[in-house]
């Protein structure tokens, strides 16, 4: 059977609880509102931060609210925009819950977003988690939410939040907050005092890519991306249609998925754009719970093996160091979702 002509599947009984429930409405709100970064002017340092519909989408025919919030008393620390590169990131912080906020925003498409296309299909966001973790700025960020929030006994963890190709970014860059990067001495060491752990990381991920071949691109190993997930909060909303049993395509990339994959189940939302996108795949499933995802059931997305055509294409943009060359505009219709 092709995609397309999959009989609908059963998923498990297992439903998040309504601590992975608050993560996720949080965790896709950051993420939705990160777009905002691109394509608009609202996100800024120093200002409240509150929900902002992706911009890009929301006028278009048929799109709708993804509908979410972020708490009340949420301060944004730092902005980090890299039109060069594509990193576009915000980090905030919450007083009243004890947390640091960090939204990372996907791609806006090929032509539009040149630079994530080489990101999306060359590095798998290994090069902008490396980026984010790297810019003092942005650690002086994190210290700056953290002195915020007070005493570390008051700092109950950092939520990251990414849709598609960010959707990896936020595990790897939770990793890194955790194990530093692989094979630079003491990359971990000016963020030791502040007491991030894998158990205070909280990891949204909405129709992203798996991180399994990215984790190995960044040079973590099996067993470091394992015991991530295994003690960190690692949760993937992953839009499915239940009438034609189709997946959204991108989260079947990129291997395996360190972490709970949870279901939303729509009707409506049937291309390929459709099933991806924030304001209408992943909108739909969450209104069809009434914004309880406590309703979603756990299941098993398939994965398409594009390991070998990536690392190619890899190693010939490091040899080829061409900002958006044609072999990524080949590409273009593979990438232009992520």
């Amino acid at each position: 059977m092709t995609q397309r002509e999959q009989a609908p599947k059963t998923f498990e009984s297992v439903s998040p609880t309504p601590e992975q429930d608050r993560i996720m409405k949080i965790g896709t709100a950051l993420a939705t509102t990160a777009y905002e970064l691109n394509n608009g002017y609202r996100v800024r340092k120093g200002q409240p931060l509150q929900f902002i519909d992706d911009s890009a989408l929301i006028n278009q025919s048929g799109s709708r609210s993804v509908n979410l919030s972020i708490p009340d008393g949420t301060t944004v620390v730092q902005t980090f925009n890299n039109s060069k590169t594509g990193v576009n990131a915000f980090v905030a912080v919450n007083k009243t819950s004890g947390e640091i906020y960090i939204g990372i925003a996907g791609t806006n498409g090929v032509g539009a977003d040149a630079p994530d296309t080489r990101e999306d299909l060359l590095n798998l966001g290994v090069n902008h988690a490396r980026e984010l973790f790297g810019d003092s700025e942005f650690h002086a960020a994190l210290r700056e939410a953290s002195l915020a929030i007070g005493d570390i006994s008051k700092f109950n963890g950092i939520v990251l939040g990414g849709q598609s190709l960010a959707g990896v970014i936020a595990p790897l860059l939770g990793m890194m907050l955790v194990h530093g990067y692989p094979g630079i001495e003491d990359s971990i060491k000016a963020l030791n005092d502040l007491g991030i752990t894998a158990e205070k990381i909280k990891v949204v991920s909405v129709n992203g890519m798996g991180f399994e071949y990215a984790a190995k691109q960044a040079g973590f190993t099996t067993a470091q991306a394992e015991y991530f997930s295994s003690v960190a909060q690692v949760n993937r909303l992953v839009v499915y249609n239940k009438i034609t049993g189709q997946f959204d395509l991108v989260s079947q990339f990129g291997g395996k998925f360190y972490g709970n994959d949870w279901i939303l189940e729509v009707e409506e939302a049937t291309t390929v754009a459709q099933l991806h996108r924030n304001e209408y795949g992943v909108a739909e499933g969450v209104g069809r719970v009434g914004g309880d995802l406590t309703r979603l059931r756990s299941g098993t997305v398939p994965t398409l093996n594009h390991e070998t055509v990536s690392r190619n294409l890899y190693l010939l943009g490091e040899t080829i160091p061409i900002a958006n060359n044609m072999v990524s505009l080949t590409w273009s219709g593979y990438v232009a979702l992520l």
